[in-house]
């Protein structure tokens, strides 16, 4: 009985092992071959919330009028001058605040036009501190440019991302809603697209 499992148990370890390098040697064929990312894991366990996040205290956030008011926060982001967008999704709004809290004023507002928005489903600044609205009814990504945040333009893109991250060279990291499998590397103009 126990040579009859320990010869199972061989059979067993050559197999893993053989499909194992059929695997690798599959996988790391030249042709067609695409870039990697490599994530690795932190040696470090998370025991708090403060080894992952630091405390920097309440935003007090003032309005002179009611349409200002924030009813559901969907993201907040801050530039490098301190000022604080608030996508209110609720409402469908984008609203800036500056480094104390004050209101200052929209960013677009809804509609069909230029600079207006159809159905706002992210927001991410760049590294100029331009801030860039994907429209999902326009599937583009509206740019309102650094300091007074005025529209500038509209950039078409082909898919409908989520979590959208700008990397420094100005290119963009997205999930793709369609192609969840992946994560999307779109170049600065939106019109070419690499997938990881």
């Amino acid at each position: 009985m126990a040579h009859h499992y320990s010869r199972t148990k061989a059979v067993l370890i050559f197999l893993i092992t053989t499909l194992f390098l059929i695997f690798s040697f599959s996988s790391c064929s030249p042709k067609g071959s695409t870039d990697t990312i490599v994530l690795k894991q932190t040696e470090k366990q998370f025991k708090s919330w403060e080894d992952i996040f630091q405390y920097e205290g309440i935003v007090d956030f003032t309005f002179e009028d009611p349409n200002q008011e924030i009813y559901t926060f969907g993201a907040m982001l801050r530039n490098t001058k301190g000022d604080r967008f608030v996508v209110d999704g609720k409402a469908e709004k984008v609203l800036m605040f500056d480094s104390s809290g004050k209101f200052l004023k929209h960013i677009g507002r809804k509609g069909g036009g230029p600079g207006e928005y159809q159905l706002l489903a992210d927001c991410v600044l760049d590294k100029n501190n331009d801030l860039l609205l994907f429209d999902l009814g326009k599937r583009g990504l509206m740019r309102f440019a650094y300091p007074d945040y005025e529209y500038k333009n509209l950039v078409r893109i082909t898919n409908i991302y989520q979590d959208m991250l700008f990397l420094d060279d100005g290119s963009i990291l997205g999930y793709s809603v369609s192609d969840p499998s992946v994560i999307h590397k779109i170049s600065p103009d939106c019109k070419k697209v690499e997938k990881y």
